[in-house]
């Protein structure tokens, strides 16, 4: 900022040149070195300060780990610890026009246990390797307690960590927990069916006798009110062009007829072996909505005395299984629609994931290997077991379920209101049980008794089936995955902080010394053009008014330039980041 002095009452040109000789002199037409470095460096640090305030603005996370992991296992002693399942999705490119690419990579997932008086200390490691399906996955073995024991570890804080490098290091972690009395299973989701694809037991209605007259009552007189049946299927739903067993047990009303109860197929179905009230029917379901019906009637007569329809549970696309093996299944025999698909393959005891594993559309023609290895005798391997099957790699409801118990199921009352709510009516099926329930019973809790003799039906087998189907009609949820991106964006957010702290630093800093270079140039321009205007012979210009002025105009100019200033570095603060 420069100020002219107005000679013109001088009269002569002495004071011109006077005048110019000291503007130049002193007003700075030649800067002095620390203006030089200001002209120079100010302009520099503005504008690397904005340009990385707007690169970094720009900066948001591309790259996403997603893991899933058993939070809890059990801790057991003996040679080999247990075996929990772990799943690692990783995408990239999440800015694309896709949101994100799936891609395959070397993921080492840790087991590291936290004492308070040392570093982390990894127990158990292992990489995970590409699903044929979709993502990374793996079977971690557990240490046993012997182990972490030797190691000084027993009470130590477990936590799950999967690392995993591509542009930078990506870390995703878990708490881990051993199992107690209080272990948490996980959610299950009940499976989502359509209407029509929903199973549905209709009333009994009137049969006709062979002469073509309408039957006013059922078998041995019951109303038809009375007349009632549980129909449940193995797996808890039928699969398009695959076998499925459906079993019809009646209702404790019915349960001594001895009438025979028929299985017929109806819309969509065929049926490839009758029905009894102690072994299953095999039905096939041919379209997109399957019914039988059941008829009830005289035995060698042909008369259907009452008949029901039962609208079956269909589910498109997914996939028939059935387990192997023997009591303690080893393998899985899976069976579809429209040709062999890859498959996921879960298991879970307890309610808790325990095992994992994929196959390609090759590998499942012939039967396939449970992810566990169970053993009869292993005490960790006791309890209820469930193998589910999807084709789908991250949704459950199309998943199919098979449970089995290791062990001897407890006798839990919910197990009791389960067996009675099916009608059977007593606690346990065993010799001993069965007679002294004969004894104290009446006619029709001893026919009940009579119809699951071990001649015609194995009673534990059936009394699993049911227990079974309560956990088959859902699917259990995968643990919620733990993602990297919140911790991604956070350092990005963090990243972002900083330089715009630091842009407003250098921002202030600058501003500071330009405001203040500007105003000390400014007053002593001033000062000097009121010299000037005293020696050419203003003698009002030496007064405290014009003073006063003269530096008031320095400091508004000043002033105007903070505000630009100001208006830059407000701009920065509030910048939202993206």
């Amino acid at each position: 900022m420069f100020f002219r002095a107005d000679c013109s009452v001088c009269g002569h040109g002495a004071c011109g040149w006077y005048g110019d000789a000291v503007f130049q002199r002193g007003s700075g037409k030649t800067p002095s070195g620390a203006d030089r470095w200001l002209m120079v460096v100010a302009p520099v640090v503005l504008a690397i300060a904005l340009a990385a305030m707007v690169g970094v603005e720009s900066l948001k996370p591309k790259e996403e780990l997603r893991l899933q992991v058993s939070d809890q296992g059990p801790l057991v002693g003996g040679m080999a610890g247990a075996q929990v399942a772990a799943r690692v999705l990783y995408y990239r490119d999440l800015d694309g026009p896709e949101g994100g690419e799936l891609v395959s990579k070397e993921v080492s997932l840790r087991l590291m246990a936290v004492p308070a008086d040392r570093e982390p200390t990894p127990v158990a490691a292992q990489w995970l390797r590409s699903s044929k399906v979709v993502g990374m996955e793996g079977n971690v073995r557990l240490p046993t307690r012997v182990e972490l024991a030797s190691r000084g570890l027993l009470l130590a804080p477990m936590r799950w960590v999967a690392e995993t490098r591509s542009n930078r290091l990506r870390r995703a972690e878990v708490p881990f927990r051993w199992e107690d009395g209080t272990s948490r299973e996980l959610a299950v989701q009940p499976r989502t069916l359509p209407r029509l694809q929903q199973q549905k037991v209709y009333p009994f209605r009137p049969g006709t006798s062979a002469s073509g007259v309408e039957f006013g009552a059922g078998p041995d007189g019951i109303s038809f009110e009375s007349l009632k049946v549980h129909v449940f299927v193995e797996g808890g739903v039928c699969i398009p062009e695959v076998p499925c067993r459906v079993w019809v047990l009646p209702s404790k009303a019915v349960w001594s007829s001895p009438h025979p109860l028929e299985v017929r197929a109806s819309k969509g179905t065929t049926v490839e072996s009758p029905v009894s009230w102690s072994s299953p029917a095999v039905v096939t379901v041919h379209g997109s909505v399957g019914e039988v019906e059941l008829v009830w009637g005289l035995a060698g007569l042909g008369t259907e005395m009452a008949v029901s329809t039962v609208r079956l549970p269909l589910m498109a696309g997914g996939v028939g299984l059935a387990l192997e093996g023997g009591a303690v299944p080893t393998a899985v025999r899976l069976e579809f629609s429209h040709g062999a698909r890859a498959v996921v393959v879960d298991m879970f005891h307890n309610g808790l994931w325990r095992g994992t594993t994929s196959y390609s559309e090759a590998e499942v023609l012939a039967p396939v290997s449970l992810p566990v290895v169970l053993g009869p005798s292993d005490p960790s391997d006791i309890g209820r077991w469930r193998v589910q099957v999807r084709t789908s790699g991250y949704d459950v409801n199309t998943a199919v379920s098979r449970v089995f118990w290791v062990g001897e199921e407890p006798d839990t009352p919910k197990n009791r209101r389960l067996l009675k709510s099916w009608g059977i009516g007593v606690t346990h099926l065993d010799q001993s049980l069965r007679e002294r329930t004969t004894r104290r019973s009446g006619p029709q809790v001893r026919g009940a008794l009579g119809a699951l003799k071990p001649a015609t039906v194995d009673a534990e087998h059936l009394k699993h089936l049911i227990w079974a189907h309560g956990f088959e009609r859902v699917s259990i949820r995968l643990p919620d995955p733990v993602s990297t991106y919140p911790q991604d964006l956070a350092r990005t957010r963090a990243t972002q902080q900083r330089v715009r702290g630091l842009a407003l630093t250098a921002i202030g800093l600058v501003a500071l010394w330009v405001l203040v270079s500007v105003l000390r140039r400014g007053l002593r321009a001033a000062r000097e053009a009121g010299a000037l205007m005293v020696a050419a012979g203003d003698a009002g210009a030496a007064s405290g008014k014009h003073r006063i002025e003269r530096a008031l105009r320095v400091v508004s100019a000043v002033l105007a330039l903070a505000m630009v200033f100001v208006a830059v570095w407000l701009l920065v603060l509030y910048q939202t980041p993206v």
